[in-house]
């Protein structure tokens, strides 16, 4: 825990009607200080009970080290706030990672299918270690997921299970949402799950290997029936396809396949994905140190009339 006295509010980024971050320092010696994000809940929050703030903060401590989730550093209470403090991350979203790959692909050529891949299990390992601790990430968009510049991954902004449908309406209220910002259920009747997530962690990663193309069309209220999607699997990123993660677009919510289940799928496809490579980069060295028979037999009568010609002259 670090003391009030040591910590330094700057400047706000972001005050919304449930929480509230700053970014600031902390005194970790006499000559030594830290930049860090400090975030609590709004005055409107408190008044309203939107949000069991001292519940999340107990929760949030226990949660393991993860490279996907930002990394926490502690808590500091002064006399009228509880912070949470995180480490400062000097980064990029993913939508502006996304955006500049948009604009290099007309040059270049697509997105690396290996970059894609590290991006997606990141962002999909973070969501397990969430899942089971029970938080939940209403409003996951690639705009919330951060990338350092190491090329890492980093979630954040997540709530407690029982607090996610304050959140989502909380969303509502502030723009037109539609079912690639948040899943049918939420819209409708304000419920939100993991299954919920699930529609909005296959959004983000459609997006990721599409150049941010928006993936979901509701067509009809089947319940049995997968959402339409605006296209086939994006040509350039082909051998990362993945039935199941147009599952996570049902209608009904119970058929969405879980993290865990999305997760180790996506492991065996890139695992696939590895192994041809491999195997493909064996086969185009084994082909380079192959000379045909005819070619040996061509290299020896050329070097019999070579020797006779020798002979000859001497």
């Amino acid at each position: 825990m670090f003391r009030s006295k040591d910590m330094c509010l700057i400047i706000i980024m972001n005050s919304g009607n449930l929480l509230s971050r700053w970014m600031g320092t902390i005194s970790l010696s006499k000559n030594h200080t830290k930049c860090v994000v400090f975030s609590t809940v709004s005055d409107v929050t408190v008044k309203n009970c939107d949000i069991q703030w001292n519940t999340y903060v107990k929760r949030v401590l226990d949660l393991p080290a993860h490279n996907s989730l930002v990394k926490l550093e502690g808590i500091c209470v002064n006399q009228v706030n509880l912070y949470l403090v995180h480490e400062h991350l000097t980064c990029d979203s993913l939508e502006s990672i996304i955006s500049s790959r948009r604009i290099a692909s007309y040059r270049y050529g697509a997105f690396p299918t290996s970059e894609v891949a590290s991006y997606l299990m990141d962002i999909l390992g973070g969501m397990e270690v969430l899942h089971s601790f029970g938080f939940l990430l209403p409003g996951l968009s690639t705009k919330k997921v951060l990338v350092t510049d190491k090329g890492q991954c980093k979630l954040y902004d997540f709530f407690l299970s029982e607090d996610a449908p304050n959140k989502t309406r909380n969303m509502k209220s502030e723009k037109d949402c539609s079912i690639n910002d948040l899943p049918p259920e939420a819209l409708l009747r304000n419920e939100y799950s993991q299954a919920s997530d699930m529609w909005c962690v296959a959004v983000v990663l459609w997006k990721l290997m599409t150049y941010d193309l928006i993936p979901v069309v509701l067509q009809n209220m089947d319940e049995r029936k997968v959402c339409s999607v605006t296209q086939d699997w994006p040509a350039s990123h082909l051998g990362l396809k993945n039935p199941l993660l147009f599952e996570c677009w049902m209608y009904d919510d119970s058929f969405r396949p879980s993290v865990n289940k999305l997760r180790s799928s996506f492991e065996e496809v890139i695992r696939n994905v590895q192994a041809f490579s491999i195997s493909e980069d064996t086969e185009e060295s084994m082909s380079d140190l192959y000379i045909s028979m005819d070619g040996i037999k061509t290299t020896l009568q050329r070097n019999s009339e070579m020797d006779r010609t020798q002979l000859s002259l001497e």
